[in-house]
């Protein structure tokens, strides 16, 4: 039996907490973080850790 691969998807960003560019993606990232094919990798530049932050990071499989 041949194991799937997944495909690793990273996403850097200083904007992950309430902010514009988080109101547009947030759907994407729900999306994709279902499919079964996807492994999400955030990579966090900021300091800000507030409810949409906190939403967002159950998307990811790795948060930096």
């Amino acid at each position: 039996m041949e194991l799937e691969e997944k495909i690793k998807i990273g996403f850097i960003s200083a904007d992950f907490y309430n902010h514009a560019v988080s109101m547009q993606i947030s759907e994407v990232l729900r999306y994709l973080s279902e499919q079964s094919n996807f492994d999400l990798y955030a990579y966090y530049n900021n300091e800000i850790d507030d409810d949409i932050t906190k939403e967002l990071k159950s998307y990811f499989k790795s948060w930096k």
